[in-house]
């Protein structure tokens, strides 16, 4: 664990720098076990809920392999700029060590176009450059570039091997708990380990850590959207692709109606869909909201 006494935020304080120390099912270890054993990595697409240990999982391959690598964040880079300019022309400079590789991170924030001519990229210099992409949204990677890749898929954690990080963390914090608040914890989170650190953290007081249940932003949605407050909604600072997923969770809260629900949850489904290609996401979340409210039929404030 990297246990940097100047950083006082535990989820970076405890990020693992080994793949031993990353919490991953018993199948998804021995696959990055036998890459790093061979020294080498197929294309990857690493796709699962935000805080699953994506991008950690990358840094440590990037560490782990004799190799020259270059990071960006698709959420930042979308264009196609980007892989015409900077990632091409990293692929096909000379390197002296066994591999190069391009690290895309949130890469189902990328254009159409931008994944359009990286999927070009790949098929033209795979012989020496490897291309490790992460993404939330596997249906928003078009299927070009998922064919061109090892398909890894974060999903339910062993609840076990959570518990044992969790209470490591506390103990090396010196924090005191109860085994029911951390599994209550795990309950309500997994496989989201970043959001747990994150919650140990905060609710650690005066040594002692106690259980308490998130309220939130995504928590008020539905009470918002049931009350017709558009410009509340338009106010809060919301993850809309996770904002849509809970509101597809919770549709049931919506509404008792079941014409309602299906309407509602297919609704949701073209937005989320549409995402991905409209330049402005609070537009298309907001029209998402509309809908939802107009199916309610409440008045829109």
């Amino acid at each position: 664990m990297i246990t940097n006494p100047k950083n006082d935020i535990w989820v970076e304080r405890h990020r693992p720098n080994k793949l031993d120390d990353l919490v991953l099912s018993d199948s998804t270890r021995a696959i990055f076990d036998k890459f790093l054993k061979e020294k080498s990595i197929p294309h990857l697409l690493l796709s699962g809920p935000v805080g699953c240990g994506k991008t950690t999982l990358a840094k440590i391959l990037i560490n782990s392999l004799d190799c020259d690598a270059k990071e960006l964040n698709a959420g930042d880079e979308r264009g196609v700029e980007t892989v015409r300019n900077e990632i091409k022309t990293f692929a096909m400079m000379r390197s002296f060590k066994r591999l190069k590789i391009v690290f895309l991170d949130e890469y189902d924030s990328a254009t159409p176009e931008n994944q359009d001519a990286l999927k070009r990229t790949i098929e033209l210099y795979s012989n020496q450059t490897r291309f490790i992409l992460t993404c939330n949204s596997i249906n928003r990677i078009i299927p070009a570039i998922q064919s061109r890749c090892q398909i890894i898929t974060f999903g339910s954690l062993d609840s076990k091997q959570i518990l044992k990080l969790l209470k490591k963390i506390l103990d090396i914090e010196e924090i005191k708990y109860n085994i029911d608040d951390l599994l209550l914890l795990i309950e309500d989170y997994s496989p989201r380990i970043r959001n747990m650190i994150g919650y140990l953290q905060l609710n650690s007081i005066d040594g002692v850590y106690k259980y308490v249940k998130a309220t939130g932003e995504l928590d008020s949605l539905v009470d918002l959207i049931k009350a017709g407050q558009l410009s509340q909604i338009r106010k809060m600072s919301l993850d809309y692709v996770e904002s849509m997923r809970h509101l597809f969770d919770k549709v049931e809260e919506l509404t008792s109606d079941y014409e309602q629900r299906i309407k509602m949850s297919l609704d949701i489904a073209e937005h989320l869909r549409d995402d991905t290609f409209c330049p402005d996401k609070e537009i298309n979340f907001s029209a998402c909201c509309l809908k939802l409210m107009q199916t309610l039929g409440v008045k829109v404030k």
